[in-house]
């Protein structure tokens, strides 16, 4: 996105700097990303109190457990509500819980599958801790993602299913939100 912000800038076809925004920490990667020469982009650090306003559409934020500052992330426009956890631990449960309560789409992290017998916290959600999420929030749908290549995808939909019925695989290109 810097560079070609920067290509698009030069080429006449993006007269406006795009907005980029990232966590403070950590802070070598910060420093890199904002010290890059070739973008035309302005910079915006992202905390739990961060609110973006495009439009009609709100981006707020909750910091989740993970070993490098990561954000959930609610997109909500005309009362509809989509959230995507990023990496998280389970240990971040009830703050996510609140902070998707009735979202009409959880996009979920489920990288792990159970029968592997990670710890209950780890930097990473299973596919049935995933589920407990959804349902305790009460959303409307499931969404999984960010799964293990060496694992069959539909693996990760029956573990959460044991939890919460709505669930769907994330693929990318199948879904048209319009």
């Amino acid at each position: 996105m810097q560079y070609a912000s920067f290509v698009f800038h030069n080429q006449k076809r993006l007269d406006n700097p795009i907005n980029i925004y990232l966590p403070q920490s950590p802070n070598a990667i910060n420093e890199d990303i904002r010290g890059e020469n070739n973008s035309f982009a302005n910079y915006h650090e992202i905390s739990e109190n961060t609110k973006i306003n495009i439009g009609s559409i709100q981006i707020t934020f909750c910091k989740t457990d993970h070993p490098v500052e990561t954000y959930a992330i609610k997109v909500s426009c005309k009362g509809k509500n989509i959230v995507y956890t990023s990496d998280t631990s389970f240990s971040a449960r009830d703050k996510i819980v609140e902070f998707a309560k009735g979202a009409d789409l959880l996009i979920c992290e489920s990288s792990l599958l159970e029968k592997y017998v990670f710890p209950e916290i780890n930097s990473h959600l299973t596919a049935k801790q995933a589920g407990i999420i959804a349902k305790e929030a009460q959303v409307k749908k499931l969404m999984l993602t960010h799964f293990w290549p060496e694992e069959l995808p539909r693996k990760y939909v029956k573990e959460a299913k044991k939890e919460f019925s709505k669930v769907i695989l994330a693929k990318e290109g199948k879904y048209n939100i319009t």
